[in-house]
């Protein structure tokens, strides 16, 4: 898929607001225009229903940036991360056993 880009996982959902949604399941990014005097930008978050939960995931100067780390936090999130079987702080060596 050469021909995707995260910018088309958008919905605009009113003027400036986007909210970025896979295929199928909840949002996972909320991008919105951000403007500071003459300068036009954007600003990306997590997505969550209550503003409390969401956190800032960075601006950018182009709506294309933006999702495109919108859409990096996701797919990184969704990262299967290996534990190889250890508890955390333990050498991964068999118990020792007595001799008879």
């Amino acid at each position: 898929m050469a021909d995707w880009h995260p910018v088309l996982a958008c919905e605009e959902y009113k003027p400036g607001h986007w909210v970025m949604i896979p295929g199928r399941g909840q949002p996972y990014a909320m991008i919105m225009i951000v403007r500071h005097g003459a300068e036009v930008g954007y600003r990306v978050d997590t997505w969550a229903q209550q503003p409390k939960d969401r956190v800032l995931i960075g601006y950018y100067t182009r709506l294309a940036a933006a999702a495109a780390a919108g859409h990096e936090r996701f797919t990184k999130a969704q990262a299967v991360k290996p534990d190889y079987g250890r508890a955390p702080g333990k050498a991964n060596t068999p118990a020792r056993m007595e001799r008879d």
